[in-house]
């Protein structure tokens, strides 16, 4: 079922039990009422056969004559109820005198007198359910009158009542649903629509159209779905032409090296080029190029597969720096690179001692691979609330700064022809950001104060590890 359709049942099935739950309330309350109303209204139209048992206690001194009696002798007592003197009787609209006393009236039906004990002196036996009406006199009781009490209503104008209220509860009930049916069906459609648009569109988007447009202009949970999916469509756009450009430039960058191979040996086979010690060292460079193409790219794989392993330990991040330093000495003396190290009082770091050298020495391979000679090369760092960050700046050439946010983007380079008379396989940076990341931290890029590029990225301190 379509969740339209169960939107629209749920409302009228939500509608219908709460209409029927407020008229059974209703009705409970009503005929609750209605039955007091009637019991108070028969107390009080029975107070003429009170002042009369009143005048028979008077009069006798005791409840004698009435004792042992099966039903009460009611025309009697009304006589002596109407025989008193008119100061205090009942307003007539409360009397119900021997006039309307005709047989077995329902008013007096079932009465039973009893003694300031509750004991049983006349009238009916079986009492359980009664209304007891006191008979006081001189300030105390003197008997009670026991008033037998019915759940049904039993006057005929209290009983027409209750059935013109019931026929109204009816129609009320009719025109409510009505009109839960109609709000559940605006509602559903209101509702259903939207979600259906959705479903359309994502149906596109998995069938990959990315181009798709989710339409939300209200301000609800489905305008934020709507822009959240039209950003996971951005998203995979993006995605797809990274992954096309990806692709291809990974076949670039293998087919030149395989295509220099390819070439060098068929002119060794056709003896256009001797085999020596230069054709051999020729071979073993394009060799050792796409081995290290191949190396950077498993390990990209690994960093996205999340396969890459990681040994976290105490670590003196600036005893490896000065041992990466040392080790390319020889080559920053040659390019004639001045290389500056301030990194005193470098708090130790909770990371992979093998995978930030690699950072390490990406991040210098860079510098010597890009700075030109003479030139200069500087180490630093600072505090940051919850981290370090670690600066690593070489002097010109500068990076244009179009090309800045892109520098960790796999396979950019900023010029192409040199990359490779460099052999960079344009991988050093992104597997440093792979394994920054992997440590919590942040890599980021921006003009140097030496003139050329600055590489900075930020470790988080053991505290932000515990």
């Amino acid at each position: 079922m379509k969740i339209r359709y169960k939107l629209f049942f749920a409302i009228l099935a939500t509608a219908f039990v709460s209409v029927f739950a407020l008229q059974q309330a209703q009705r409970y309350s009503f005929e609750s009422g209605l039955k007091r109303y009637s019991q108070s209204s028969r107390l009080e139209r029975l107070e003429p056969l009170i002042l009369g048992l009143t005048d028979i206690y008077i009069t006798e001194k005791s409840w004698e004559s009435l004792r042992g009696q099966p039903r009460l002798p009611i025309p009697n007592i009304l006589i002596r109820s109407e025989e008193r003197p008119n100061e205090h009787r009942r307003p007539s609209n409360h009397f119900e005198g021997r006039q309307n006393f005709r047989g077995p009236h329902r008013l007096f039906a079932g009465l039973a007198l009893l003694d300031e004990s509750k004991k049983h002196i006349a009238g009916a036996i079986d009492i359980p359910k009664s209304l007891f009406k006191p008979i006081n006199y001189g300030g105390a009781v003197i008997g009670y009158l026991a008033v037998p009490t019915d759940s049904r209503v039993t006057r005929r104008i209290d009983r027409r009542f209750s059935e013109q209220q019931q026929t109204g509860r009816i129609w009320a009930v009719i025109v409510i649903l009505i009109g839960a049916l109609l709000f559940a069906f605006l509602i559903s459609r209101s509702l259903g629509g939207p979600i259906k648009n959705l479903v359309e569109q994502v149906q596109k988007l998995y069938d990959g159209h990315y181009n798709v447009t989710f339409v939300g202009e209200k301000s609800d949970e489905f305008g934020s779905l709507s822009n959240n999916l039209n950003s996971l469509a951005a998203r995979l756009r993006d995605n797809r032409l990274n992954r096309q450009q990806w692709i291809s430039d990974i076949s670039h960058e293998l087919r030149t090296p395989v295509a220099v191979l390819q070439a060098e040996i068929e002119c060794i086979e056709d003896k256009h080029k001797p085999l020596d010690m230069d054709a051999v060292s020729s071979l073993k460079s394009e060799v050792i190029r796409l081995r290290y193409l191949i190396d950077d790219l498993h390990q990209l794989s690994q960093a996205d597969s999340g396969a890459m392993s990681f040994n976290f330990s105490m670590c003196d991040i600036a005893s490896e720096v000065g041992n990466a330093v040392t080790i390319a000495g020889e080559r920053f003396s040659e390019k004639n690179i001045s290389v500056n190290i301030e990194l005193n009082n470098l708090p130790l770091v909770y990371g992979d001692a093998f995978r930030l050298r690699q950072v390490i020495n990406n991040l210098l391979e860079n510098t010597l691979r890009y700075t030109d000679s003479p030139g200069r090369f500087r180490i630093s760092w600072r505090q940051l609330d919850s981290a370090i960050e670690l600066l690593f700046e070489d002097s010109s050439p500068a990076v244009p700064e179009a090309s800045l946010p892109k520098l960790f983007d796999r396979l950019y380079r900023v010029d192409p022809s040199r990359n490779r008379a460099t052999g960079a396989s344009g991988l050093g940076l992104s597997i440093c950001h792979a394994i920054i990341k992997a440590h919590g931290g942040d890599i980021g890029s921006k003009k140097s104060s030496l003139g050329g590029l600055a590489i900075r990225f930020s470790l988080p301190i053991k505290d932000q590890w515990v």
